[in-house]
This record gives C-alpha cells, sequence and structure tokens, in this order.
C-alpha cells in the first residue's frame, strides 16, 4: 500500500483550482450537449428552430 503524503498548500491548491475550473468544465459541458442534440435533429426540426445544416457547419466543428 502506497502512502502519499499532501502538504496544506497542495490541499489549499487543489481547492482553489477546482472552484476556477468547475464553471468551465460545466459550460464546456452544456455545449457539447447542445452540439449532439443538434446533431441528432431532423432538417424538418432544425428548420422549425430558424436553423439549416449549413448554419450548424461551422459551430459543430469548433471546439468549446
Amino acid at each position: 500500500m502506497a502512502y502519499f503524503e499532501h502538504t496544506v498548500f497542495e490541499s489549499v491548491w487543489r481547492t482553489v483550482w477546482r472552484w476556477v475550473s468547475a464553471p468551465f468544465c460545466s459550460r464546456r459541458k452544456q455545449v457539447l450537449e447542445q452540439r449532439a442534440t443538434l446533431r441528432t435533429m431532423s432538417d424538418d426540426e432544425l428548420r422549425q428552430i430558424g436553423l439549416t445544416r449549413e448554419d450548424l457547419r461551422d459551430e459543430m466543428f469548433r471546439t468549446p
């Protein structure tokens, strides 16, 4: 069994890093979910919300 000693600084740093990165991670997850939803929609469904496949092409290949 391995024993890892963490200093107080490391623990504080990890906590601060989680607080800072959480909004970005959740926003990225939202964007990826929205993209997945749009990809599964038919052309008629996209037309109903005012979009076409051509409108989505550039957005789909851009990383969040």
